[in-house]
């Protein structure tokens, strides 16, 4: 190698990583994130860094992103180089000129396609965005004369590479575009599952919802209809088996798969009948639901503890760009299609993926989670902002447009599949949320009260927790044919598996009255997520680090050394059509409340003692399924 070739290669590393210092930036100019850890929250990170599967991730992460520099690099210095030579431009001159023009480009693009971004800081400095689209057009103009001289130049070897980018282009929009059914089989089941949507907000906000507006409104509705408990692995868990919490084994979120009994539900009992299933989930930091529970093909973001630590990392200009494709399914699998990197999330490629997964002739049973509504409710995708004084109701609310959104696309891509020519739709919320309003007023121990709670899964007397949206309707020729009706009977999760397997055998979709009471819990409850107000990730994760651990495949679970003590504090209750029964862990004795005007006033009673002995013997199951 002579002198003059190798002084040119260092010139162009040495560019290289001085475009990469510049294109990151944003991270080494905000030390918010690094600040030090707790010591708890450290001993979880080292044992997540020393796992074989996690450390394969972050290798793929940083592969994805040196390629993808790379490859920006390398065309922005092609470009440079084919201006300079057009206009004799000294080369290290255009190449500075178009490498700047290129990051200040990317940073610009990057605020505008992704306004949450947190990368795309200079946004806030005076004057940027003109410099920006100065040198856009710059870059622009630059790209377009390279491209034209280099097609002169080379025009065949250009012709065949440009006909390739057009024909591989255009094998990737029909390879990602869901097939069209011609025959599809009778008796599909289609479960529509909308996060931490009370049926108080469902109510509220169907007018400004038409597409979840257009199944309920044609649906049997339950307005008494209640989740046993208000956390989305659990519900789920019981909606699939039938089964409370300390029978299914399913007390927590994220508790460790081994001791989850997924070999009884009715996913298993429908592959035996032919059936194909499918799961659909777009974020999954909390559930860790995957194929064992009986389905062939689940959708969605990649599971496990790097869902924790990647998002910030892939917010950059390149890998939110690459996270609008499919491609990113296999090089950032832990964003794509991915809620909580809510910044690139692609709400319309998540329902195409679903549409994509079931394959072939066989009946079809899709459930399908939306995750957008549940806090702290970021998108980008909302097409309508509503205000109000208490922000949560306000955020929630929007983030309500974008599921609708994303359930009209499903059901038109179902229809036009053929699955909704025969079909039992299920519309349900695994529970619902509590955004700090005051839903009741009543007493304790005889003096005022006031039911007033944020988040889930964490207050019985909560309605807005609590009480979810329950709607059943049919679909024949690719439409509802029953007419429209409203139970007030109480009904829970626990009664659909019936339900869908009633429509299986014999096509009638029938959930029969009852006034049946459930046994109703809380999840975990830390105390810094207590309120949504000065709410504080950090000090959330300092608390709770201490229970989790990482497995062999690099997932987050609960130690099952804590189970006892977080089984200990639940609040457990024995709630029916006009009465609830709870053990309160924070007061340690019973309360109990007479449910009147449709279960929204709360009259203070003695608790019975055939409530209390159900109770107990529950609180017993719940201790002896964890060792305690």
């Amino acid at each position: 190698m002579n002198r003059k070739s190798f002084t040119s290669k260092l010139q162009t590393i040495t560019g290289f990583l001085l475009f990469a210092l510049a294109y990151y930036s944003p991270f080494l100019l905000d030390s918010s994130g690094f600040d030090a850890p707790d010591t708890q929250v450290n001993a979880l990170l080292s044992e997540a860094l020393a796992t074989p599967a996690i450390q394969i991730g972050l290798l793929r992460t940083a592969a994805t992103h040196l390629v993808l520099l790379i490859l920006c690099y390398s065309a922005v210095l092609w470009i440079a180089d084919q201006v300079a030579r057009s206009t004799q431009l000294h080369r290290g001159v255009a190449r500075l000129v178009f490498l700047l023009t290129a990051w200040l480009t990317l940073v610009y693009g990057n605020g505008l396609l992704f306004p949450l971004s947190n990368y795309s800081f200079t946004l806030n400095t005076p004057g940027f965005p003109l410099i920006a689209r100065v040198g856009g057009l710059i870059l622009a103009c630059g790209a377009v004369a390279a491209l034209a001289k280099a097609a002169w130049s080379k025009r065949q070897v250009f012709g065949i590479v440009l006909v390739g980018i057009i024909g591989i282009s255009l094998g990737a929009s029909y390879w990602i575009r869901p097939a069209q059914a011609t025959n599809a089989a009778k008796r599909n089941v289609i479960i529509v599952g909308i996060d931490s949507l009370s049926d108080q907000m469902a109510t509220a906000m169907l007018p400004n919802l038409p597409h979840l507006a257009a199944l309920l409104d044609r649906s049997e509705r339950f307005k008494r209809a209640y989740t046993p408990l208000g956390r989305t692995f659990p519900a789920w868990t019981l909606i699939l088996g039938g089964e409370s919490p300390a029978a299914s084994g399913a007390l927590f979120n994220l508790r460790s798969l081994g001791h989850v009994h997924t070999k009884r539900l009715v996913t298993d009992e429908l592959r035996k009948n032919g059936y194909q299933t499918a799961f659909a989930m777009d974020e999954r930091r909390f559930s860790n639901m995957d194929e064992s529970f009986g389905f062939d093909h689940v959708v969605g973001p990649k599971d496990g503890a790097l869902d924790f630590i990647l998002q910030r990392v892939n917010d950059t200009p390149l890998t939110n760009l690459l996270l609008q494709t499919p491609v990113a399914h296999y090089l950032l699998p832990y964003s794509r299609l991915n809620v909580d990197s809510d910044i690139n999330y692609d709400a319309k490629g998540f329902v195409d993926a679903t549409l994509a997964a079931p394959t072939g002739a066989k009946p079809l049973f899709l459930a399908v989670h939306f995750e957008t509504a549940h806090f702290p409710f970021k998108t980008r995708h909302a097409t309508h902002v509503f205000h109000d004084s208490n922000m949560f109701v306000a955020e929630q609310k929007t983030a309500l447009t974008v599921v609708d959104a994303q359930i009209g696309r499903l059901m038109k891509g179902l229809g036009r599949r053929g699955y909704l020519n025969d079909a039992l739709v299920i519309v349900l919320s695994d529970h619902g949320e509590g955004l700090g309003e005051l839903e009741a007023t009543t007493t304790r121990d005889g003096k005022p009260y006031q039911v007033k709670a944020y988040g889930h899964g964490a207050d019985l007397m909560s309605e807005g927790e609590n009480r979810i949206v329950l709607g059943l309707l049919r679909f024949q020729g690719g439409k509802p044919v029953n007419a429209h009706s409203t139970r007030s009977d109480q009904v829970s999760l626990l009664d659909l598996r019936a339900v869908i397997e009633r429509y299986v055998h014999d096509g009638q979709v029938q959930l029969p009255k009852h006034d049946g009471c459930v046994l109703v819990e809380t999840g975990i409850r830390f105390l810094a997520a207590a309120s949504y107000k000065g709410l504080d990730r950090e000090k959330l994760a300092d608390e709770a680090a201490g229970y989790y651990a990482i497995d062999s495949a690099g997932r987050l679970h609960l130690r099952e050394d804590r189970l006892p003590e977080l089984v200990a504090t639940k609040d457990v209750g024995w709630r029916c059509h006009d009465e609830l029964t709870f053990w309160s862990n924070a007061d340690q004795r019973y309360f109990a409340y007479r449910l009147l005007d449709d279960g929204t006033r709360l009259v203070e009673t003695a608790p019975a003692a055939d409530d209390i002995a159900r109770i107990e013997a529950y609180r017993n199951e719940l201790k002896s399924s964890v060792g305690g």
